[in-house]
């Protein structure tokens, strides 16, 4: 980490603009559902606000190849400004008055819409400005600096919450501030890397890397149809499912035993689980085979899960230690899964396989948002929910390495050759 820091001006100036995008947007999708929940007191309303969350990611697909074939940071610079315009609206409704329900999801819609570009073309922008060797290390660092960023406000907000002070003019005027430092960021950024092109040059003369943009797409799909990633991308969709529809649960189950200080709580011991697993990972991910790392993580999550859905109603404290080994564990599987990703599609094709798998997994999580808010509504004990999350998670691992392809993948370190052979 230190290393990339001083060596690489870009990455340098990515990390802090990550830092501030992250604790802006990670701020509002946190309180976004708290808030839908404390205000409204309807879980079909929760259910819906996570559903609008996912939406935009199911015709994610779209944003692939246009992002391959434009500049990242004028595509972060675009959507940090969106962003900020949306919080904008919603802290002008919370200082003038009551925030009407339909307002609240088209913020929800138009800051997700923003956040899906933004995070693919931070995503494809990293993979230029980045050694493939690095990668790993990259993603690592950038969590722990957003993280370490994000536990400083956690800490301020949870004050407010144990005070009784939940004021959210407060929490989405930060959010605000913090989206508007990234947009101002994104100005020392710099993209000089590989695009694909969407049209020849005009003169009938396009080269090979000349598609329309369907074909563009359909290579895409192409590449990720013959990928080991196709495996893991079915693991994720019905693992999404069901973790959405615990996730929109979560506040109504963690306010009803411990109120919302213990759902701020957690959403602490989140963040210093993703700081373990960033640093875990940066260090020792790379020495690591791939498919069996990800194999034992997520069946250990699984049981964890389980454990937790009992353990929460009865200790507050123990439960807070067993969801940072659960957000360790959930941290640590998307840090690796995200950077075989970008590791294992060429350079040019980054962003159209990465919002391929976004459209697909979206799908799933937007209906298992719905599904979670009707089933949250007739289940009496909502800890069952979590209790099914966890089993699912077993048998998707179970699944997993039973695929041969996905059981004989290389160290992370090793994955350079697999790409190599691939392609």
């Amino acid at each position: 980490m230190k290393e990339l820091m001083s060596s690489n001006k870009q990455f340098r100036f990515f990390a802090i603009y990550q830092l501030f995008s992250g604790i802006g947007n990670g701020m509002f999708g946190f309180f976004m559902l708290l808030g839908v929940h404390l205000l409204y007191r309807n879980p079909v309303y929760t259910g819906i606000s996570a559903f609008l969350f996912g939406l935009p990611f199911i015709v994610a697909f779209i944003a692939g190849p246009l992002v391959d074939a434009s500049n990242k940071v004028k595509i972060m610079r675009i959507t940090s400004f969106v962003e900020f315009v949306a919080l904008a609206v919603l802290v002008a409704f919370t200082v003038f008055g009551e925030i009407p329900v339909l307002v609240m999801f088209a913020v929800i819609l138009g800051f997700s819409v923003a956040a899906l570009f933004e995070g693919v073309s931070g995503s494809a922008f990293l993979r230029q400005i980045v050694d493939e060797d690095k990668l790993l290390e990259a993603n690592s660092a950038i969590n722990v600096i957003s993280l370490v960023g994000g536990l400083g406000v956690a800490a301020a907000m949870f004050r407010m919450v144990a005070e009784d002070r939940l004021d959210f003019t407060i929490i989405f005027g930060l959010s605000m501030v913090f989206v508007a430092l990234a947009f101002l960021l994104s100005f020392f950024l710099r993209d000089t890397g590989i695009r694909s092109t969407l049209k020849g040059d005009g003169d009938g003369n396009g080269d090979e890397k000349s598609h329309s943009y369907f074909a563009n797409l359909k290579e895409g799909a192409a590449f990720l149809k013959h990928s080991v990633l196709l495996f893991f991308l079915m693991g994720t969709t019905v693992r999404m499912f069901i973790m959405e529809a615990a996730y929109v649960n979560m506040p109504a189950f963690v306010e009803h035993h411990w109120g919302a200080r213990g759902y701020i709580l957690l959403a602490v011991m989140s963040m210093i689980g993703g700081l373990f697993a960033s640093i875990i990972v940066g260090r020792f991910g790379k020495h690591l085979r791939v498919g069996q790392f990800l194999f034992m993580l997520l069946l250990l999550a699984g049981a964890v899960r389980i454990v937790f859905a009992y353990l929460l109603p009865e200790s507050l404290t123990g439960s807070q230690g067993l969801h940072i080994l659960y957000a360790t564990i959930g941290s640590s599987m998307g840090i690796v899964s995200g950077t075989m990703a970008q590791k294992l599609s060429p350079k040019d094709m980054v962003a159209r396989v990465g919002t391929l798998s976004t459209t697909i997994t979206a799908i799933s999580t937007a209906i298992g948002a719905l599904f979670g808010g009707w089933l949250g509504g007739i289940v009496a004990d909502t800890g069952n929910i979590f209790v099914i999350q966890g089993a699912v998670y077993i048998v998707v691992s179970i699944c997993l390495i039973l695929v041969p392809r996905v059981r004989h993948l290389p160290k992370m370190n090793e994955l350079e050759e697999v790409t190599n052979e691939s392609t």
